[in-house]
């Protein structure tokens, strides 16, 4: 029977906050003197005549050559003085060259589920529509990040190329639920970065999309970014949030470091750099947290030289208290590929080197500057915690893995686990500007939970330290699968019990994306063998992340509660509270919240915050 809430308080918008302090602004002065100059000739060669162009009346072309011009020198002129600035001149230039020959493109990622919202709401006395929320459930917070752009994006195709929106390119927005004697409360908050603080003072998007681009504009919007900004992405902070050393760390990946919250309100504190002497040249969005050291582990990487270390990976260890306490660069990991994810186990770090690339100067050509090759074939590597060099490589059958679930030592190999594709495209495959929906949709799911050839499965890697080898095996339900968990407390250490958010087919056409209509439950049993449970959302309803919330007292590993936020169809949302024992039954409670929640990436439960 639903348990109805006591009279719920009147929603409350969010209108004021304390500016975090402006980050340190670092200008990559030989990268972008060459960028700018092949920017200058590229936009005069395209706006010249090097591409098909719309006739235009005369005072059009008046205007074209006007902007010709000032793209040329303002792409050849570098500014001396690192920090932020106003409104630039070419962003200016950039605009009315697409107003004038642009048409705007069909974009899922701002669409139907995937929308953004911009109201902050902050309302107690959530009602519970379903069930109960358990008696012995803990007080604590449950925060997920995810991307929201606060401004109108861009989509666009003009005689300057394709400029389009990609996720990961939207501010971070942190979603929370908090639990406290029975009771839920739901707050969202935008992360102020210092590059959201700036947009929000200019009143619109100064940042130009940098994933989903085609050249020559995709040279210009790197030329835009570096040159007004010092830097060639904006700092979103809108992948995952992270609890530890007392801090709640909302991060993403890069040169940007995290961004501090509260975990009172979620309101932005400011950039936290590990305290350490040794500034970082990157960071990851998923950092590991071993639970018998306290410790968080990461591998990140790094496209630019910097004071602290050159391109390429490196590995650290921050210490329980959040302060830097190694750092170190891998030296035979020094392809620039976009490695999302690592993972740890009591001896080792685990670094994925898939060819997923990051090559400016592809910039130049139709695959953009994160690529997949597969000539440059795949590898998993193995690095002492506090070690300087990976000690041992594997060559593994080629594909990608943005995340892991968890790794573990057993014997002489190391088990591995995650989400992995036969190859990877960031973009959508455009056709004369449009995009068919339905057809993107079949290249990812098939019928009955199916993955298409090339989507997200999950998959095992065992890898043999004695001989090199490596043994390799899909472990799922063969369902499109990712956002993979385990119970945290199993981190680094051998685990029976993973968890996955799975797409189903008929959920994901109306988004033109995969949606996840189902969540499993997986069973790795001694003898090798897999048992799946999967827990079946209602039609019109999708799902994000699971997170695990351990049941006071409990030893049993699977002894808990699994969260997760939905968004129906219809714009309403809830938080589900699922019974991890008992995971293919009903949820344990249905809480109703008083907006719809996008979908969006990776959270954490903070206990007794």
């Amino acid at each position: 029977m639903a348990r109805k809430s006591a009279r719920r308080p009147p929603r409350t918008q969010e209108t004021s906050w304390t500016a975090p302090p402006l980050a340190t602004w670092e200008r990559k002065e030989r990268w972008l003197a060459a960028a700018a100059a092949a920017a200058a000739a590229a936009a005069a060669g395209t706006l010249a005549g090097g591409a098909p162009r719309r006739r235009r009346k005369p005072a059009a072309r008046a205007r074209a050559r006007g902007g010709q011009a000032a793209l040329a020198e303002a792409s050849a002129t570098v500014p001396t003085a690192a920090g932020p600035v106003g409104k630039p001149g070419l962003l200016s230039v950039l605009q009315a060259v697409e107003s004038l020959t642009g048409r705007k493109l069909d974009n899922p990622f701002v669409d139907e589920r995937f929308a953004p919202v911009h109201t902050e709401v902050a309302e107690s006395g959530l009602e519970v529509v379903e069930g109960a929320i358990p008696a012995d459930f803990p007080d604590g917070l449950y925060v997920r990040n995810g991307p929201n752009p606060r401004f109108e994006t861009t989509s666009v195709e003009s005689v300057l190329g394709r400029t389009a929106h990609h996720w990961f390119e939207g501010d971070g927005m942190l979603h929370s639920v908090r639990f406290s004697g029975g009771a839920a409360a739901f707050r969202n908050r935008y992360v102020r970065t210092a590059d959201f603080l700036r947009e929000e003072a200019a009143g619109e998007a100064l940042y130009r999309p940098v994933v989903m681009c085609t050249p020559p504009v995709s040279i210009l919007n790197t030329v835009v970014n570096t040159q007004a900004f010092g830097a060639s992405t904006k700092d979103v902070a809108n992948t995952s949030v992270v609890w530890h050393g007392g801090r709640l760390l909302a991060i993403t990946e890069g040169a940007a470091m995290p961004t501090e919250v509260s975990t009172e309100d979620l309101s932005t504190k400011g950039v936290w750099d590990f305290g350490g002497e040794a500034k970082l040249p990157a960071f990851t969005a998923h950092p590991r947290i071993d639970p018998k050291t306290g410790e968080l582990i990461f591998a990140a990487y790094s496209f630019f030289e910097t004071e602290t270390a050159g391109p390429g990976v490196h590995i650290g260890v921050v210490g329980p208290d959040g302060v830097l306490k190694h750092l170190a660069r891998m030296p035979s990991a020094d392809r620039n590929t976009l490695m999302h994810d690592c993972a740890i186990t009591d001896k080792w770090t685990v670094i994925t080197d898939f060819p997923l690339c990051i090559d400016p100067s592809k910039l130049f050509t139709e695959d953009g500057m994160i690529s997949f090759q597969p000539s440059a074939g795949s590898r998993l590597g193995l690095a002492p915690r506090y070690g300087s060099e990976v000690e041992h490589w594997f060559e593994v059958q080629n594909g990608y893995a943005f995340h892991l679930m968890g790794a573990y030592e057993d014997g002489d190999d190391v088990v591995l686990r995650g989400c992995r594709s036969k190859s990877m495209n960031l973009g959508f495959p455009y056709e004369e500007g449009a995009l068919d929906r339905e057809a993107f949709v079949r290249t990812h799911v098939a019928e009955n939970w199916k993955a298409a050839p090339g989507s997200t499965t999950l998959h095992e890697w065992r890898l043999h330290l004695k001989d090199g080898s490596v043994t390799e095996r899909e472990v799922g339900s063969g369902a499109l699968a990712d956002f993979p968990v385990i119970n945290p407390a199993y981190e680094g250490q051998k685990y029976r019990h993973g968890y996955c958010s799975v797409a189903k087919l008929e959920e994901s056409l109306p988004s033109g994306l995969p949606v996840f209509g189902a969540v499993e439950k997986y069973t790795f049993a001694d003898d090798g063998s897999v048992a799946v449970e999967r827990h079946v959302l209602p039609d019109g309803c999708g799902a994000g992340e699971l997170a695990f919330v351990p049941k006071p007292g409990a030893a049993a590993e699977d002894a808990g509660w699994m969260l997760l936020f939905t968004a129906d169809a219809g714009g309403g949302s809830e938080m589900r509270i699922l019974d991890a024992q008992d995971f293919g039954g009903p949820p344990v409670a249905r809480i109703a919240l008083p907006q719809r929640v996008p979908f969006g990436f990776h959270g954490t439960w903070v206990p007794g915050a």
